[in-house]
């Protein structure tokens, strides 16, 4: 998708960054095919280089199936580890996922910069709002290098993490 300055096509979501209460007012993405309507509840939303070429790399848009529970989890948790604001959704071994990316501009104009959603189906029988309401502000978010290279701070491995799984 495209980040349309009007806030057609994924133009909308730069609002997960913008704005702290965006995610509380919109945490669900709905998918309507010819053949069923989905939703999905959002776990996680972050900012990634795909120029990346050092430790902060994070291949998420190459992931279809997973071989096994700890690739599944290694990549969710990899997800958590990034994203902007923390909540209460749990993601499950077998869930299926679904990840919205736009092109970002923050380390500048013709940058590699994207913006990533994740979030998983909603399951039979659940409440889609269940988890979403409580989210924080994540204190520790993994950012890209460059994003280090130009802001004061680095990443801290050692900081309290609670994993999915």
């Amino acid at each position: 998708g495209h980040e349309m300055a009007t806030g057609k096509m994924f133009g909308q979501l730069k609002n997960y960054k913008d704005y702290y209460s965006f995610y509380g007012e919109h945490p669900i993405i709905e998918l309507n095919s010819n053949y069923h309507e989905y939703k999905y509840k959002i776990f996680a939303f972050f900012i990634v280089d795909c120029d990346d070429k050092t430790d902060t790399y994070f291949d998420y848009w190459n992931r279809l199936n997973f071989s096994d529970e700890k690739s599944f989890y290694d990549f969710v948790n990899e997800a958590k580890r990034r994203t902007l604001r923390l909540n209460d959704v749990d993601v499950k071994y077998g869930d299926p996922l679904i990840t919205l990316s736009t092109c970002n501009g923050i380390f500048g104009q013709d940058s590699g910069g994207r913006f990533v959603v994740l979030a998983r189906r909603v399951r039979d029988g659940e409440d889609p709002y269940a988890g979403t309401q409580n989210s924080s502000e994540n204190p520790n978010p993994k950012w890209p290098s460059a994003y280090y290279k130009y802001n004061d701070g680095e990443y801290d491995s050692d900081a309290e993490f609670v994993p999915y799984g």
